[in-house]
């Protein structure tokens, strides 16, 4: 290509014509054939290998710009579109206040399970897509982070897999996850627990978790002082004292000896209800005695010997079998 420090006033005629010819040819390509020589400080070249225009700085080509403010039809293809027109294959516009207007959005994010710290809602209908904290979304759903012993009349739960949360009654819930809501006698191998207080159910062994809530298997000849009893039958076990659970009982009375008409013997636990008293009559049998007593007193204890009733009266300390 040209030498640009030529033609020159001792150029020959001939080469003149040509050396103008090559500067010609320069220009009409832009610098983008060939290699120009002794090239004019600030010449603007089309670069075809990088598609962007350089400027020659007196010994090396540099981009010309790195932004050029050129109004054009349209981008890589594609037109541009109103902001609230939502034209096919078209490039996004923002209101003028800065909003971007869409029919929907389609993401191609995994599922995570970590705990979220930001919801995006909708209030007042408008359309617009806000961000709002967890702890105020579950305010405003009406979702309390603290436990409570209130049974449960509705779950909220996501059927298939599209994200919408739905109202679903505690019955059908525990129907649709296999609790079925009827005594059993069979030994559990499992039980649904939560650990911490993050509201997971999670599945545990009976023996863990016998461990945990300090259940030993193994026999004892300690005293209790308490018990696990059930009441109203709502399949909910609590804690008992012996000395309530007592009171509630109706015990039965073993007298383990027999024991002659007249003698007097202790009773080591509250008298009321049915007891089995061996005893030494003729006939030497095992009798059933009713007991009508109070916590304090014995108002009466009769019990079938041989063919009539006798009566064992007294405090609740001792009684006399007469």
């Amino acid at each position: 290509m040209a030498n640009w420090g030529l033609p020159i006033l001792t150029s020959l005629y001939a080469d003149f014509i040509d050396e103008l010819k090559q500067r010609d040819d320069d220009c009409a390509t832009m610098f983008d054939v060939g290699t120009p020589s002794t090239i004019p400080t600030g010449a603007i070249k089309w670069n075809s290998t990088s598609n962007i225009f350089e400027k020659w700085s007196g010994t090396v080509w540099n981009p010309l710009s790195t932004k050029y403010l050129i109004n054009v039809d349209q981008v890589d293809g594609y037109h541009a579109s109103a902001y609230n027109v939502f034209t096919a294959n078209a490039l996004v516009t923002r209101h003028p206040s800065g909003y971007i207007y869409s029919n929907s959005f389609n993401t191609t994010a995994a599922s995570t399970a970590t705990v979220p710290s930001t919801i995006f809602i909708e209030t007042a209908s408008d359309g617009f897509i806000r961000k709002q904290t967890l702890a105020n979304f579950k305010t405003h759903i009406g979702i309390i982070n603290t436990a409570t012993a209130t049974v449960p009349t509705h779950i909220w739960i996501e059927t298939g897999s599209d994200g919408i949360i739905r109202k679903q009654t505690f019955a059908q819930f525990k129907t649709n996850i296999g609790i079925v809501n009827v005594a059993t006698a069979t030994v559990p191998t499992h039980i649904w627990i939560e650990t911490g207080s993050d509201g997971i159910i999670r599945k545990q062994t009976l023996a863990n978790f016998k461990t945990n809530i300090g259940i030993v298997n193994a026999a004892t000849t300690a005293t209790p002082t308490s018990v696990w009893v059930e009441t109203a039958s709502d399949g909910v076990i609590r804690k008992q004292a012996l000395s309530v659970f007592n009171s509630f009982s109706a015990p039965e009375m073993i007298f383990s000896t027999p024991y002659a008409v007249g003698s007097t013997h202790s009773l080591v636990a509250t008298v009321r209800g049915m007891a089995r008293v061996n005893h030494s009559s003729s006939t030497g049998d095992t009798d059933i005695a009713v007991l009508n007593g109070s916590a304090s007193t014995i108002s009466s204890l009769r019990y079938r010997g041989d063919s009539s009733w006798l009566t064992l009266s007294g405090s609740l300390a001792t009684g006399t079998l007469v």
